[in-house]
């Protein structure tokens, strides 16, 4: 690609200017850019040299291990001591362009997070209520149980155990679901992919506590269960 010749007529069409030359050298490639969107896809481009391209706007960026807000003043300076007639009009940092253009997205994140939590709470309390349940019903064996023997921390691990395996479960079935939906919104995501491993792992890490967590009430009751009142019952 490098050193080749490149005709176009667009930038001469779009500048009016006659002196835009229509035949331009390759001498550099660079990475892909977004220019029309973070959630569309980059398009084929070219940078033209500003001295084949007149440009009517010029943008210039600074790099800076500083605060960058501190070099506002001497960058203005700097222009009008090379141009007092040249207007500097804006003067920002890249990451408050970047958080601009997210606010949009940011919004919707935030609400798509309050509902993911919504359902993650929902998703525990039913969990908690379906092994409260399972032990209530379960009273008279895990009585049984222990009086033939078994300890309350076996009982209660043994809950423990049963609400782990079933979240296991679960989780292995969503991350199945979270694969195959995920390519629905691939183009709605910006720096992650659908199927990023670390986002998986640390929501099935997650309901797995929640699992846990739900499950510890009920093991806490089961390990109490009194063989005698159990088995009279």
């Amino acid at each position: 690609m490098l050193d080749r010749i490149v005709r176009s007529g667009s930038p001469r069409a779009s500048t009016g200017y006659v002196t835009v030359p229509g035949e331009f050298r390759i001498v550099g490639i660079v990475a892909n850019e977004r220019f029309r969107g973070l959630e569309r896809p980059s398009e084929p481009a070219v940078y033209l040299s500003t001295r084949q391209f007149p440009q009517l706007q010029l943008v210039m960026l600074l790099r800076t291990t500083k605060d960058a807000r501190s070099l506002a003043a001497p960058a203005r300076d700097a222009v009008r001591r090379f141009d007092p007639s040249l207007p500097v009009e804006t003067m920002t940092t890249l990451s408050a362009i970047l958080a601009e253009q997210l606010v949009a997205r940011r919004a919707t994140t935030h609400v798509i997070d309050g509902f993911a939590a919504g359902a993650l709470s929902l998703a525990a309390l039913g969990l908690y209520g379906l092994l409260a349940l399972l032990v209530a019903s379960r009273t008279r064996e895990t009585g049984v149980r222990l009086a033939l023997g078994s300890s309350p921390q076996r009982e209660a691990a043994r809950v423990v155990g049963e609400c782990a395996a079933n979240a296991a479960i679960g989780v292995a079935c969503g991350l199945v679901l979270a694969l195959v939906s995920g390519r629905l919104i691939r183009s709605l995501l910006v720096g992650v992919t659908s199927g990023d491993p670390q986002t998986l792992f640390g929501v099935s890490i997650a309901m797995l506590i929640v699992a846990l967590a739900a499950g510890a009430l009920p093991a806490w009751r089961a390990a109490r269960v009194d063989p005698a009142t159990a088995l009279r019952g």
